[in-house]
């Protein structure tokens, strides 16, 4: 489970689970395990569509959907719920490469090595997006400690197919600012999943008419959204493990 949810969703779902334990019988087991898999399927979707909303600005947004009334407010990333639903008057496909600006990247002081915190659980929740997309295997080229300003990691996985993918590429700059690139082929994944978890659109077709897309998405990457979902029969396999 530890590698599907965000670092702020595995916090609430170990938490959840405290909050519930009960005697260890088998009636109550069976019950925690139907209770976990509907609380982990919800925060896997949010894992996937909370790290789209962070990652949306004005720079990172390729195209607005045909049907879209309303355009994007700067203030939505700070305040997303600040009287309006941005997951029904926002639709937005993310481009593939933009920059997203932070406080910063790096510490202060001269003993603090690497990555700082927040740049360290940007890295990881961008990860845990890669493995709800399909990529297994997913790793950085480099540790967060070894890097300085300026420097570069490459994330990468394993597709469906076998084939290793460098899926993102990000530069992180003193002064709090990180140059992503995406693999071209994830971020069309990524917005897609993040459409029909969100209710965006209901087939490929529709998808593709209202991002003005040359063709609809293929079945295998319409079903991504429904194939990160964790079954019952799944979550048995991992207490086991």
């Amino acid at each position: 489970m530890h590698t599907r949810l965000t670092s702020d969703n595995k916090t609430k779902f170990l938490n959840t689970l405290k909050s519930n334990s009960l005697d260890f019988t088998y009636k109550n087991a069976l019950y925690v395990i139907d209770f976990a898999v509907k609380e982990a399927n919800e925060l896997i979707e949010d894992s996937l569509t909370s790290v789209y909303q962070m990652l949306t600005s004005e720079s990172s947004i390729s195209r607005y959907y045909v049907s879209n009334e309303r355009v994007y407010k700067d203030d939505w990333r700070y305040n997303r719920y600040d009287g309006y639903k941005p997951q029904e008057e926002c639709k937005r496909v993310l481009d593939y490469r933009f920059i997203f600006s932070s406080w910063s990247n790096f510490g202060q002081y001269d003993f603090q090595r690497g990555l700082n915190e927040s740049a360290a659980k940007f890295t990881d929740d961008l990860m845990v997006v890669f493995r709800l997309l399909g990529y297994s295997n997913v790793r950085t080229d480099r540790t967060y400690q070894s890097m300085s300003p300026g420097g570069k990691i490459i994330v990468t996985g394993t597709d469906t197919s076998g084939k290793e993918i460098e899926l993102l590429h990000v530069k992180y700059y003193g002064k709090g600012t990180r140059h992503l690139k995406f693999d071209s082929h994830a971020m069309l994944r990524f917005n897609v999943a993040v459409a029909k978890i969100l209710g965006w659109c209901r087939s490929r077709e529709e998808y593709a008419q209202e991002t003005e897309a040359k063709k609809a998405p293929t079945e295998s990457v319409w079903s991504v959204a429904d194939d990160m979902r964790i079954t019952p029969n799944a979550m048995l396999a991992l207490a086991v493990k």
